[in-house]
């Protein structure tokens, strides 16, 4: 970003907007995926509490957000970490799942990921083989089968 911050403005729903909406979000979503580890369930887990704030702490030292919006660039850079292991998930676990393989897997996960180390993978991966992991998924599938319209949007 060459030195420069960018003031980011929001609107009546308190989403960003303009350009500098749009760099904020990018930015989130590599942090997230940088600061968050890939096995943590739930974003709202104590242990969190200082990656969120270095998240954050990042956040304000390249662009000009009010402290009130605070609540909202976390709870964004949550959905990004969560959408980042759905991915890992589909591209890398979903159809291997019974697989021993599945377990090396690391090496392409590594490729496009440096970040995810080999004990982050293999808790990501015991997660995804718990019982919790399969009702909500199962959970979710029920819920997006009622959905009277489906999100066919990127």
């Amino acid at each position: 970003m060459r030195g420069e911050r960018f003031e980011v403005s929001f609107d009546s729903k308190e989403q960003p907007k303009g350009k500098e909406g749009n760099e904020l979000q990018s930015w989130i979503g590599v942090h997230a995926r940088e600061h968050i580890p890939i096995w943590i369930s739930d974003f709202r887990s104590a242990d969190l509490a200082p990656r969120k704030e270095r998240v954050w702490m990042e956040v304000v030292t390249s662009f000009t957000v009010e402290d009130l919006f605070k609540k909202k660039v976390l709870k964004s850079c949550g959905e990004s970490a969560k959408g980042f292991r759905y991915d890992l998930y589909q591209a890398f676990v979903r159809d291997h799942f019974d697989e021993e393989t599945m377990w090396q897997r690391l090496r392409k996960v590594v490729q496009n990921y440096p970040t995810i180390s080999q004990d982050d993978w293999e808790r990501f991966i015991a997660y995804q083989r718990t019982a919790e992991f399969k009702r909500l998924s199962e959970q979710g599938s029920e819920i997006r089968k009622k959905s009277k319209y489906r999100l066919t949007t990127g």
